[in-house]
C-alpha cells in the first residue's frame, strides 16, 4: 500500500483556508513535493536527455511528482517507460 505524500499541494486548504492541522493560510514551497516537468520545461530537442537525467536521479527515498508529455505527443510512450508503466 502506498502511503500518501506528506504535502499540502495535493490536499489543498480546508474549509477555513488553512493547510493541515498546523498550517497557516500560506505554505512555503519547500513543503510541497518536487515536480519534475518533462513537458513544458524541456525543449523538444532535449527531451531524451532530460528523461535520462531524471531516470538517473529517481530514487524511492526521494518522492517526486513527474509531469509527463501529453498522450498524443511523440514523447508520451518514452515518458511512461521511464516510470515503468506500459
Amino acid at each position: 500500500m502506498n502511503k500518501p505524500l506528506p504535502n499540502t499541494y495535493r490536499q489543498g486548504p480546508d474549509s477555513r483556508g488553512r493547510f493541515g492541522p498546523y498550517g497557516g493560510r500560506f505554505v512555503a514551497e519547500t513543503l510541497m513535493p518536487l515536480i519534475l516537468d518533462l513537458e513544458d520545461a524541456v525543449a523538444p530537442d532535449r527531451k531524451a536527455r532530460a528523461r535520462e537525467a531524471v531516470a538517473a536521479w529517481l530514487s524511492p527515498q526521494r518522492p517526486v511528482w513527474i509531469r509527463i508529455n501529453a498522450a498524443d505527443s511523440a514523447w508520451f510512450a518514452d515518458d511512461l517507460a521511464l516510470l515503468g508503466l506500459p
